[in-house]
């Protein structure tokens, strides 16, 4: 600025640098943003890789598949913590759920309800030394985990939408079975009260 105010440096010249400063400050933010981005999600990457080389500790394949369940699901004296934590969430609990029953778990927040319904649902097992989890009086623990999913369904409190069509995804909880049964489809989204949904649809069940 001197030299241009001083008749050494034309105006032009000034602009030119100016403009160079501005853009380079600006380029300089942006490799410090990326990196600073990179950085961040190279930590994900790491979760991720910790994730992939986790041994599953319940087993899909080995254990018992004694046919099509009646439903009568037991919980007895059955207990549960979270690793890293010393106080049980779930502690003693006893429920006896009949085949056609509807069962409400009332409380408030924490209070477990969340993982109780994961013990039935068999995404965690219960304490080793804390009770046990039952399908028509067979611990779930002996049974094959592939077979027991196969018996039930587990719907979280923030359902998933997947990018298929509708007949697809009410085909996922059987998928071998139900795929390409319109008919069968059909009965289970009645079952459901969402017929009525679909059928708006622009496309229906495609």
């Amino acid at each position: 600025v001197q030299e241009t105010l001083g008749g050494a440096l034309a105006l032009g010249s000034l602009v030119t640098y100016l403009t160079c400063a501005q853009r380079f400050r600006t380029c300089t933010t942006k490799v410090t943003k990326f990196a600073a981005e990179m950085f961040k999600n190279s930590l994900f990457v790491q979760n991720l890789y910790a994730l992939l080389d986790a041994t599953p500790k319940i087993q899909t394949e080995a254990g018992l598949s004694p046919g099509r369940a009646q439903g009568r699901i037991e919980l007895r004296n059955a207990s549960f913590h979270y690793p890293g934590t010393d106080d049980a969430t779930i502690r003693g609990v006893d429920l006896d759920i009949r085949p056609g029953e509807t069962i409400a778990l009332v409380g408030p927040n924490g209070a477990g309800k969340t993982t109780l319904a994961h013990l039935i649902a068999r995404l965690y097992d219960a304490d080793s030394d804390g009770g046990s989890v039952l399908l028509d009086g067979t611990d779930v623990r002996d049974l094959s985990a592939r077979y027991y999913y196969d018996q039930i369904a587990y719907v979280g409190q923030t359902p998933v939408r997947f990018e298929t069509t509708a007949e697809e995804s009410l085909a996922f909880g059987d998928f071998k079975r139900l795929k390409g049964d319109r008919k069968k489809i059909e009965e289970i989204a009645k079952k459901a009260g969402v017929d009525s949904i679909i059928e708006k649809l622009s496309s229906g069940y495609d």
